[in-house]
């Protein structure tokens, strides 16, 4: 729980790339344990990202509403 309250209060008011690449910054820590959770929490936070980006290169329809 530790490591989700300092992942939180390092992405408010952060979005899209700017938020992945902040949790992915605390992916280089060594505990396995914790590298698992983080891997997991930015596949999930990426997810929306790719679709985007995965739309937009085989349909080539640009989808971004912000």
């Amino acid at each position: 729980m530790k490591w989700l309250a300092i992942i939180i209060d390092s992405i408010k008011g952060l979005k899209g790339g700017a938020l992945c690449s902040t949790i992915n910054s605390y992916a280089l820590n060594g505990s396995p344990g914790i590298k698992e959770f983080i891997s997991k929490l930015l596949r999930e936070a990426s997810a929306p990202l790719l679709t985007m980006i995965k739309t937009w290169m085989i349909e080539g329809e640009l989808n971004d509403p912000y």
